[in-house]
């Protein structure tokens, strides 16, 4: 039945009203029959060039886009919102801090809370403890310029690393962000030996291990 309905349409002379009527044969053929034995009665250039094909196609390809740009943007939307949720938590912690210190020392001036402001969740971290110690100003005057010394530290480390092993993992990034200057110094010398990643990793955890027996 499929195979004389392909012959009749095959003979129609007008090419347009050819390739839209097997279009439309095609697509009713769909609800029956196999796709290989539709494909094999009808040629995929007539359907290619009817208007209808032509037609389903740009509604399945608008269909697409909208459905690409719609995950795109609930993709955007859950980074911004977990960026917002991320400095949201900084600032609140970096505004408890303010507070902590203004309380013990008095007055921070408008240079040091910039500085505090710039540190990473770790240093913020470490400050939110150790400013409990603080009895003078001046404590926290030394222990700013030693966090800018070893976050620069730490950068150039990075650095170093990257163009010796390629991309560092933010596991590993957050190890070495927890050195003290002393151990930063080892590294900074030990980096030089390194050829793998595994290196970094090795000696990351001998430096652990050696803390927590000193602990």
């Amino acid at each position: 039945m499929l195979a004389q309905v392909a012959e009749e349409v095959a003979k129609i002379a007008n090419r347009e009203k050819r390739q839209n009527l097997a279009s439309c044969t095609q697509i009713f053929a769909g609800l029956r029959f196999k796709k290989d034995v539709i494909r094999q009665l009808f040629r995929e250039e007539i359907m290619r060039g009817s208007v209808i094909y032509q037609d389903i196609l740009q509604q399945g390809l608008q269909q697409g886009l909208q459905q690409g740009l719609q995950q795109g943007l609930q993709q955007g939307l859950q980074q911004g919102l977990q960026q917002g949720l991320q400095q949201g938590l900084q600032q609140g912690e970096v505004t408890v801090i303010l507070r902590q210190l203004t309380r013990r020392l008095g007055t921070i001036n408008p240079a040091q809370q910039a500085q505090i402001r710039g540190l990473s969740n770790l240093a913020l971290e470490e400050l939110g403890e150790i400013l409990l110690d603080f009895s003078e100003a001046t404590q926290l005057v030394t222990w700013l310029e030693m966090q800018q010394r070893r976050e620069g530290q730490i950068d150039l480390i990075i650095h170093q690393l990257t163009r010796r092993l390629g991309e560092i993992n933010s596991s590993l990034t957050e190890q070495i962000q927890k050195l003290s200057l002393e151990k930063l110094a080892m590294l900074g010398e030990a980096l030089l030996d390194f050829a793998l990643v595994s290196d970094l990793v090795t000696w990351l955890e001998e430096e652990l291990n050696t803390k927590e027996d000193d602990a």
